[in-house]
């Protein structure tokens, strides 16, 4: 089954707003960015700003962010941001804080290759570049809307996201525990070259044009020892 973009583009925004996480303050203008308190250090920050404003100071005690449109370096983030999304970011991402663990890419152009050592979450959503430089120590890892395909996989991974994206899933990583299968945008699914032992668990979305052809490979392979199961957008718990 292949997808318009408008369709993907649609799925995707709905696949975010399930996401778990901290309640959202949107912030518009440049004013209300730096009208923010201490007291919002638990919320997630989402700006918006038109680049026609300056270079943002970002507080010290922001733990989650999110930049849309942002149009300048990111090397003031604050030393313990925790989450950070950007999309539509045109600028080398080589300045990331230490002690970032989750990271969203949205929209993305340019290659991966200064991401912390210590990032234990990563999303991937149209990014057109390399896997190369992801940090082995990764565990949660999420591939969606992307045409490129991965050949080598962090070796610590456990759980792995694969959403409409545009090539076949071929090999699986060692160590995998938990494998999520969204919805595919392709024509044409050979068999799995490789399936882990150590996978236990398994989640399909129901729509997926080839659930029959995934469940019975890992079931070839793992017989009774995984758990296979259905979900639809609504019951997505994405990590």
């Amino acid at each position: 089954m292949e997808f318009q973009q408008k369709e993907i583009d649609s799925y995707c925004k709905q696949l975010d707003e399930l996401a778990p996480g901290p309640y959202i303050i949107h912030v518009k203008t440049e004013e209300q960015f730096y009208n923010l308190q201490e007291d919002k250090k638990n919320y997630k920050i989402d700006v918006n700003i038109n680049s026609k404003y300056r270079k943002l100071k970002f507080k010290p005690w922001i733990k989650y962010l999110s930049l849309s449109n942002y149009d300048y370096e990111l090397d003031n983030l604050p030393e313990n941001l925790e989450v950070l999304s950007v999309s539509n970011f045109r600028l080398e991402l080589d300045t990331l804080p230490l002690k970032l663990k989750k990271l969203t890419v949205r929209h993305y152009d340019l290659e991966l290759n200064f991401l912390p050592e210590n990032l234990e979450a990563l999303n991937l959503i149209f990014y057109s570049g390399s896997y190369d430089n992801i940090p082995n120590g990764l565990q949660k890892l999420r591939i969606c809307c992307c045409a490129k395909d991965i050949e080598k996989y962090p070796t610590n991974l456990k759980i792995l996201q694969l959403d409409l994206n545009n090539h076949q899933i071929k090999i699986l990583p060692d160590g995998l525990e938990s494998l999520i299968i969204g919805l595919n945008n392709i024509v044409e699914q050979t068999s799995i070259d490789y399936i882990p032992k150590s996978l236990k668990k398994v989640s399909i979305h129901e729509n997926n044009s080839f659930k029959d052809k995934y469940i019975q490979e890992i079931k070839n392979i793992l017989g009774d020892d995984v758990d296979i199961s259905f979900y639809t957008k609504e019951k997505l718990i994405l990590f």
